[in-house]
């Protein structure tokens, strides 16, 4: 994580964005929700949580299309190509890296 900071903060980044998701720009952490569903419960995204976006914080629906489906299929992309290691006889296959 320090990399990535160190990184963030040579690129000219905000210093205060580092303290927390309650020091970013309102526009960003608006994203927090949506993001959070799409990661772990896809299938419950609701209408309401775009329209959330492009009606009170501020996001065109083009915007938010880009922003959440990119990082999210890039996720599904390697998430899909970490082997998989023998499950054992009671468990369904689990992620893990090959024995």
């Amino acid at each position: 994580m320090e990399l990535q900071k160190r990184e963030f903060l040579y690129q000219a980044g905000d210093p205060q964005w580092l303290k927390g998701l309650d020091s970013a720009p309102q526009k960003l952490t608006s994203l927090y929700h949506i993001n959070k569903v799409m990661a772990h419960r896809p299938w419950a995204l609701k209408k309401e949580d775009f329209l959330h976006l492009t009606k009170k914080a501020g996001w065109s629906l083009s915007e938010v299309m880009k922003v959440t489906s990119e990082p999210h299929s890039m996720y599904s992309e390697i998430i899909s190509n970490i082997p998989r290691r023998k499950s054992h006889p009671h468990q369904s296959g689990r992620l893990g890296l090959s024995q």
